[in-house]
């Protein structure tokens, strides 16, 4: 099942520190952030369009990978990255811990 599949992804990883290729795609996430000008959070969706984000994504979860950025920011990143799901739409909003209001 796809369960067992997102478990050994991540049991894969080191427990206390990100692989290079993560140490890109975190990077890249927090300068996609850093670089946001929008009042509203940026959703997941929009990482789509940072190429750098595209890059390192592809290289931590290449296609065919049964773990989404979102379960990797949730399980790799949660510390610093928090995400909210908008109820009716499934958009999921993230931004710096602490800086996005859960309405």
């Amino acid at each position: 099942p796809r369960e067992d599949g997102r478990e050994r992804f991540f049991e894969s990883l080191p427990s206390d520190h990100f692989t290079p290729e993560e140490e890109k795609l975190r990077e890249a996430l927090l300068a996609f952030l850093d670089m946001w000008k929008s009042r509203d959070p940026p959703t997941l969706s929009h990482t789509g369009a940072d190429a750098e984000v595209r890059r390192s994504r592809a290289l931590v979860l290449p296609k065919g990978t049964p773990v989404s950025l979102k379960d990797w920011i949730d399980r790799r990143m949660g510390g610093e990255l928090e995400m909210v799901e908008q109820e009716g739409t499934g958009m999921i909003y993230f931004g710096h811990r602490g800086t996005l209001d859960a309405e």
